[in-house]
């Protein structure tokens, strides 16, 4: 590998300055912690149970109306881990009391979902429970003092993909060292190669000035550097990058012989201008994973 390689690999989290996000990702559980809640849930209690595949700790509302006129008997809040259950409110034994609960899961933190909601009661024939994703709410669900009933939330968490193990180094920086980018198997084409229908090789290209603001050269400047910078293969990280580099390569690769440029106040021109400042953003560090020290 060569030394900017290396650099760029080694840097992963800690060098962007991003190791604390990094260490802030739950940990995957395996097995994940699904709780079991088949049992006949014990009379007159209200159970919220958590389940999920990476640790965490969620907080819910809950609310007790009595079935007939919806008129409140109880209400709270609770913070349940996943993998546990807690009891939040237990029904007296009289006067009897025929209630209804709903349970309302707090907004979920970045990366995860919600997966299904289940309630299981200890009456025979139980009410109709209502169930929302979207809300993460179940409603509806019957509680007396002598039925019980537990109700589970199943959380699924995903990571985010991982940053970047890179940083990016400019269209100067490439220009000057062509040796990083002329081993086999390393980068995603050799200095010496033709640019396209310019009729020039890549590196007679980093080479030519863009006089005149010849847009031209002033985006295949910058698509070279960034191109080189995720090594033609991988997406750099960055949908607005990944889009520049589609649209100039698609552009560069019909464009007539020759390095002559869009004619200036074109819409071509505009466009191939606005792709050489995202990628010059990208390469200087603006944008993506970061500049290299």
């Amino acid at each position: 590998m060569m030394t900017s390689r290396m650099v760029r690999t080694a840097i992963a989290c800690s060098a962007l300055g991003i190791l604390a996000a990094c260490a802030d990702q739950p940990e995957i559980l395996s097995p994940s912690l699904e709780v079991t809640a088949t049992a006949v849930p014990a009379e007159g209690a209200l159970t919220i149970c958590k389940a999920g595949n990476a640790a965490g700790t969620f907080g819910f509302a809950w609310t007790i109306t009595y079935a007939i006129g919806g008129a409140p008997y109880n209400s709270g809040t609770q913070s349940v881990a996943v993998g546990a259950c807690v009891q939040v409110a237990q029904v007296p034994g009289t006067p009897r009391a025929n209630l209804r609960v709903s349970v309302t899961e707090d907004p979920l933190p970045a990366d995860w979902t919600l997966a299904s909601i289940s309630a299981t009661v200890g009456h025979p024939t139980p009410p109709a429970t209502v169930v929302s994703l979207g809300t993460r709410t179940i409603s509806n669900v019957g509680l007396s003092h002598d039925v019980g009933a537990t109700i589970t939330f199943d959380n699924l968490y995903t990571p985010p993909p991982p940053p970047p193990a890179y940083c990016t180094l400019t269209q100067g920086y490439w220009k000057n060292h062509t040796g990083e980018w002329d081993q086999a198997g390393e980068k995603y084409v050799r200095s010496g190669q033709t640019f396209y229908n310019s009729g020039l090789s890549y590196i007679q290209i980093m080479n030519t000035p863009p006089a005149g603001g010849n847009a031209y050269i002033q985006l295949a400047h910058q698509f070279i550097a960034a191109s080189l910078n995720v090594n033609g293969v991988s997406g750099s990280g960055v949908a607005a990058v990944d889009a520049a580099l589609a649209g100039a390569h698609a552009a560069l690769g019909g464009w007539a012989a020759g390095i002559g440029a869009p004619a200036k106040n074109s819409a071509t021109r505009t466009q191939w201008q606005a792709w050489a400042t995202t990628l010059d953003d990208f390469n200087n560090g603006l944008t993506g994973p970061g500049h290299c020290n």
